[in-house]
């Protein structure tokens, strides 16, 4: 297997571009060979920091270098399906932030080019990879607090960064709220839910002062298993008091996960002697001492059902500051990235095909606000 460093061209290179550039320069299977972006000058500078040696004021040169093997794009939305595209049928592997595309039929054309090429087609979706909401995924996937119920995720978010002419405002460029950022989490809760979106009631807001910029949506959506998640996106909040959590209800207990990029876990939980043996294996969790508590024959009811316990427990993980975490759920795309480009039979933990099902999910809560209906996703409206 070959065990050279993943050549990279990166299709943006400022922000974010620049941020995954120092990650992946931090380990050994991703290397930042050439840069694209239209201020010469800027890139230069930042070629020259980050010691990358090409850097091309067109972005289909890019493409076209030999020495590129895969293709990373951090772009506005709008560019990435034809960016993508082209990249694979150069022959290179690439790597879409998020959304994947900001259509449909942008989405399937990445899918569609990558197995007419043979290359792997990956996105960027971080959450997936975060240590937090992979621990919700194993709680709900072994049953230690019994069913999901029920999912709320909040995000509070700021403005400050985003100016009157950014293109975040512009549809045209980013698609929304719901497909440039509701998408994220679309997909890591619908993954820890375990089955497909099939209905979504969407809503939107825009600023009271008559530009017509939307930065609030609200999402309600219904899963193939009954379940029902709840998304509130509002970009309208300074810096200082940003704030995002998920909240995940189970039969037995509640977890909820603090931060975009998560970094703190809380637990509150009533578990009998198996669930908590599971519970340890995961997380540090510690026994609540109360006196009326287990109940007398050490069994509850709700959700119709009795429930045999023996404790009430609660846990708090905490990983430490967010960009340390964020840098590291990105190196972990990439290593998951570069495993698959090197050995065909190995199958990433996100793909390029979750990224178009997650986007099918935000496109559907987009039309459903603007037709004021609930709309079923997969089905003809």
């Amino acid at each position: 297997m070959d065990t050279e460093p993943l050549r990279i061209g990166l299709i943006g290179y400022r922000g974010f571009g620049a941020f995954c550039t120092e990650t992946f320069h931090r380990t050994e299977q991703g290397r930042v060979v050439a840069f694209a972006g239209r201020d010469a000058q800027a890139m230069a500078e930042t070629a020259l920091r980050y010691g990358v040696p090409k850097t091309y004021t067109d972005w289909r040169a890019l493409v076209a270098d030999p020495d590129v093997e895969m293709v990373h794009i951090v772009t506005p939305p709008d560019k990435h399906a034809e960016m993508a595209v082209a990249a694979l049928e150069a022959g290179k592997h690439v790597l879409v932030e998020k959304p994947l595309a900001t259509s449909e039929d942008g989405a399937q054309a990445i899918l569609d080019a990558a197995r007419r090429a043979g290359r792997v087609a990956g996105i960027n979706y971080v959450m997936r990879y975060n240590p937090l909401y992979q621990a919700v995924a194993r709680i709900a996937r072994e049953g230690w607090l019994g069913g999901l119920t029920h999912v709320g995720f909040e995000n509070y978010a700021s403005d400050e960064g985003l100016g009157d002419a950014h293109w975040f405002w512009d549809k045209g460029q980013s698609g929304g709220i719901f497909v440039e950022h509701g998408v994220h989490f679309f997909d890591v809760i619908g993954d820890i839910v375990g089955a497909p979106a099939r209905r979504v009631l969407g809503q939107t807001w825009e600023r009271a002062d008559g530009t017509g910029k939307e930065d609030r949506v609200q999402a309600i959506i219904t899963y193939g298993n009954g379940i029902e998640a709840s998304f509130y996106h509002a970009f309208n909040r300074p810096g200082a008091l940003e704030r995002q959590n998920a909240h995940f209800a189970f039969e037995k207990g509640h977890v909820t996960l603090d931060g975009w990029i998560p970094h703190t876990l809380h637990l509150s939980a009533i578990a009998g002697e198996g669930d908590l043996l599971g519970l340890r294996r995961l997380l540090p969790v510690n026994i609540v001492d109360d006196e009326d508590f287990p109940p007398p024959g050490r069994a509850v009811r709700g959700n119709g059902k009795e429930y045999r316990v023996t404790h009430r427990v609660h846990a708090r993980e905490r990983l430490g500051d967010p960009t340390p975490v964020y840098q590291q759920a990105v190196r972990d795309v990439l290593l998951d990235l570069a495993a698959a480009v090197r050995d065909p039979a190995h199958r990433p933990r996100v793909s390029a095909a979750d990224g178009a099902a997650s986007l099918r999910v935000a496109l559907a809560a987009k039309r459903s606000a603007e037709m004021g209906r609930a709309v079923e996703i997969g089905r003809e409206e």
